[in-house]
């Protein structure tokens, strides 16, 4: 017969006197956080767990309100007690006291680790907050062994601010509630979550088994987000987005999670860059992209000092017959070191930063102080994104600019795309009727190209639809089929109708046959510089007023 291994003698034994939780735990021995106390409330054993989550290996022998402090010990009155047992990594956890017979109490902390009430915690949600965070983070860093690095991911709601301003501050409180709450329940056992932010939030995924195992939580939390949210009783879309980066090998100290944080943030950028609610990982690539955008960030701040923007104009005929009508103004960067940037390339960078604001406001006065100069009263088009609408100044801006140049506002023809009326409806629809009342003329940009739909179209009253290039350019049995069915919606609707991109005569001739549409593109001209556009316009007849297209 083998020779029995001799017993642990820091494992408490199952009693026969124990209640039956109790007695599940001992019997657990070291994978359950069991301590137990003589009548005189001195440690007479505990479980391995139990030294390794309170940080106290040499506990047996000493008084247990010593060690941990008297709010935590058994109180004498009663069988079954409950307390608060703060943890060193930051979280509290329940510690059940269950009286034994003869005297002494037996304890077992009942909340795996991190996963009680956090100590330092956002008083909106009860999550954690940074601190707390980065402790749970060391934490799991030095309990990983050779096993596999956490990954931080970092979550950011994509459409908050409007449930703010609409719903107003409680709901939106309410709504991080709800959004707090789901997050949790896409969560593993083990993992730890935070609130960092107003609308952003952490999550330190504990050993994944794998990149996939990681990636499953990240799509799990952007997909119960991206499920609409009953708040105030109205229904709310909101989505978030998500970046995820691992933890490096080295120290597992604070520096190691700033380092694995920032890089999750970087990936969330590029994921909100890209098209929201998604997420990514981070990859190097995208630290040298975001640097690169904060350089363009500050030289943008430059460029509007030094006067290095300038305006384009690209001409708009009448099809049927030719007749200028306008021309719509394009901004353009005169960068010293990249060279002649359009708008693709560094819009994005205004509008994240507002700038937009600054910018947009000198579009708009140099716009309709160019087409006070032109020898015929042409119309002149400017783009307006969804930041400048927004703006309380917005309307101010135009009343400005119009008072600055003289330029008559049924001259001005404000140009709004489709992604400018999903962003709030309402305030855009206030802003429409605002522009409409002093006279400016309203055009659809881009349409079919976004979400815009006929409901649109009746609830912001445009004068004008531009159909975007994309219909237009490559000539097919499907695409002119949908360029002529707008065509035939914006004149029932008493639309004008303008269609981009028109770059050769094949494609003019073609919608001259839609009937009345007036056109732009290439094959009119290019965009010019404010000269070149006066020498256009005492080169070209004008179409009159009182003519179709």
């Amino acid at each position: 017969m083998p020779d029995m291994p001799t017993p642990r003698t820091d494992r408490p034994a199952a009693a026969p006197d124990l209640p039956p939780q109790i007695a599940a735990a001992a019997a657990a021995g070291d994978a359950v956080a069991l301590v137990m106390l003589d009548a005189d409330g001195v440690v007479s054993a505990c479980s391995a767990a139990f030294a390794r989550l309170t940080a106290q290996t040499e506990a047996k022998g000493a008084r247990f309100d010593a060690l941990f402090g008297p709010e935590t010990a058994p109180p004498q009155a009663g069988s079954v007690n409950v307390v608060d047992f703060a943890l060193p990594s930051g979280s509290v956890a329940a510690l059940v006291w269950t009286r034994a017979e003869g005297g002494g109490w037996s304890g077992v902390l009942s909340a795996a680790p991190g996963r009680g009430r956090p100590l330092r915690a956002d008083p909106l949600t009860g999550l954690g907050d940074r601190a707390y965070l980065a402790s749970a983070f060391e934490r799991i860093m030095a309990e990983r062994g050779d096993g596999p690095a956490p990954v931080v991911i970092v979550v950011d709601l994509d459409r908050f601010k409007p449930v703010n301003d609409t719903l107003g501050h409680a709901a939106g409180d309410a709504l991080l509630k709800l959004v707090a709450d789901r997050i949790r329940r896409a969560l593993r056992d083990r993992d730890e979550l935070a609130r960092v932010g107003g609308d952003e939030f952490v999550v330190i995924v504990a050993a994944p088994q794998d990149v996939e195992a990681a990636q499953a939580v990240a799509d799990r939390i952007v997909d119960t987000l991206a499920r609409p949210f009953l708040v105030a009783g109205s229904q709310v879309l909101i989505g978030a987005t998500a970046g995820l980066a691992p933890a490096g090998d080295g120290d597992p100290g604070p520096g190691a999670f700033q380092d694995a944080l920032q890089r999750a943030d970087i990936a969330l950028y590029e994921g909100k860059r890209a098209g929201r609610g998604q997420s990514l990982w981070f990859e190097a690539s995208m630290r040298d992209k975001l640097e690169d955008t904060r350089k363009l960030e500050a030289d943008m701040h430059r460029a509007l000092l030094m006067e290095e923007f300038e305006l384009e104009y690209q001409p708009q005929h009448r099809a049927r017959d030719g007749g200028l009508r306008g021309f719509e103004a394009l901004v353009r960067w005169n960068h010293p070191e990249r060279g002649r940037m359009l708008p693709a390339e560094f819009m994005p960078v205004a509008e994240r930063t507002r700038l937009i604001l600054r910018l947009g406001d000198w579009v708009l006065e140099e716009a309709c102080r160019a087409a006070m100069s032109w020898p015929r009263p042409l119309s002149i088009g400017v783009n307006v994104s969804p930041v400048q609408i927004a703006a309380p100044e917005f309307i101010g801006q135009v009343d400005a600019a119009l008072a600055a140049t003289g330029l008559p506002p049924e001259r001005l023809d404000i140009e709004l795309t489709e992604n400018v009326l999903i962003s709030d409806p309402d305030l855009v629809a206030e802003r429409v009727d605002a522009l409409r009342a002093r006279g400016v003329r309203l055009s659809l940009d881009d349409f079919g190209a976004g979400y815009a739909s006929l409901s649109y179209l009746r609830q912001f009253r445009f004068d004008t639809l531009k159909i975007d290039k994309s219909f237009i350019l490559p000539a097919g049995r499907t695409n002119d089929d949908l360029t002529g069915a707008i065509v035939d919606m914006g004149s029932a609707l008493g639309l004008e109708v303008l269609a981009e991109g028109v770059e050769t005569e094949s494609r003019l001739e073609f919608l001259k046959g839609l009937g009345p549409i007036s056109v732009q593109g290439y094959h009119f001209g290019r965009p010019m510089a404010s000269q070149k556009a006066v020498d256009y316009i005492r080169t070209h007849p004008v179409a009159d007023k009182g003519d179709d297209a």
